[in-house]
């Protein structure tokens, strides 16, 4: 699997642990939710998302900061856009430079 793939897929599985918890309504401590029912709990994409504070400890369960879960999704967003246009930057730059 290309490293494009494998980011894909990460990808897509830390949306459903989002989906999970908004689903669960695990979106406040009062509703959090045992790790081992979280789709994925035991992956370090997981971890990451307990360390960017999207997913918030409250005692043995988590929840899900709505937040934080919305800025941690736009600040991928806006990553993605910036290398894709670096990405694009360069290749009009070799197809300038070829053609000379």
């Amino acid at each position: 699997m290309s490293n494009g793939a494998v980011a894909a897929v990460i990808i897509i599985r830390i949306k459903r642990i989002m989906a999970y918890m908004r689903d669960r309504g695990a979106i406040t401590p009062d509703k959090a939710v045992p790790a081992a029912d979280i789709p994925y709990s035991e992956k370090w994409y997981f971890r990451r998302l307990i360390k960017n504070e999207v997913i918030r400890i409250h005692g043995s369960s988590y929840y899900m900061d709505e937040n934080s879960a919305q800025d941690y999704l736009a600040t991928r967003h806006k990553r993605a856009i910036i290398l894709l246009l670096f990405i694009l930057f360069f290749f009009v730059i070799a197809m300038i430079l070829s053609n000379k």
